[in-house]
């Protein structure tokens, strides 16, 4: 059987196939039509996070954490680079990349402001590639250093979206959420209030859930058995949804 080890595991098989470590199973499939195997090879790798970059004689490939098996769009395998192998950068000729995207700017032109929220010249962007619109890019700020959040003059943004419920005069997590006391996805999951209502925030979830209450200064947090409650009176809130208190 011919069988060509082209690096970190990864084997061509009868230049039709590819495999790894010794697993039987074929994948890559999908693009077995554009892959040259006679020129297939792994450019560099990475298991933690996970991210292998390939290259043959037309195309580059990216297999990471982040994405699956993809064309590098646009990416010559002739001139391509790796700028940042862990967190995902790279570049061919005037075009830089995180991961499999193609970035709308230079990676030298960032001003990193947080984790998550980088300035480039005067725009806001959210992950690299999610434009914040329509913020005031001057009085733009973090919230807090290690969460998706921010605010301009007049908006609280979660990730790239505005969340127009929330008062950013008033609006604070809940100090109780953040002590060393363990509770199931504290590091991910908290509750916050504002002058009108509570909120269930989830960092990895698609939007911060409004609770309503007719007192929000008297929303608090108490943590049961290793699990974070919102507490509102009789009110328990657990990952935001509402259950009596026993």
């Amino acid at each position: 059987m011919s069988r060509r080890h082209i690096g970190n595991g990864y084997y061509v098989i009868h230049n039709n196939c590819i495999t790894r470590f010794d697993s039987v199973q074929e994948i890559f499939k999908k693009y077995y039509r554009t892959i040259d195997f006679p020129t297939f090879t792994v450019i560099t790798s990475l298991d933690r996070p996970t991210i292998t970059y390939f290259k043959d004689k037309n195309h580059v490939y990216v297999d990471s954490f982040m994405n699956e098996f993809t064309i590098l769009e646009d990416a010559n395998p002739d001139d391509f680079n790796i700028l940042d192998l862990e967190k995902g950068f790279s570049n061919s000729g005037n075009q830089d990349y995180v991961y499999d995207r193609k970035l709308p700017y230079l990676l030298k032109d960032v001003v990193k402001l947080s984790s998550y929220y980088q300035k480039v010249n005067d725009k806001i962007y959210f992950g690299y590639t999610h434009l914040v619109e329509e913020v005031d890019v001057d009085s733009f700020k973090i919230v807090h250093p290690d969460m998706n959040f921010a605010r301009d003059k007049d908006f609280f943004y979660f990730k790239d979206k505005r969340v127009p419920e929330i008062d950013i005069s008033t609006f604070k997590f809940l100090d109780a959420c953040f002590t060393d006391e363990y509770y199931q996805n504290q590091d991910v999951c908290w509750y916050a209030v504002d002058s009108k209502n509570a909120y269930f925030v989830n960092s990895i979830a698609d939007k911060i859930k409004v609770i309503k209450t007719k007192n929000p200064s008297n929303f608090g947090f108490e943590i049961v058995d290793e699990i974070g409650y919102g507490v509102d009176g009789d009110i328990r809130y657990y990952y935001g949804k509402r259950i009596r208190r026993k």
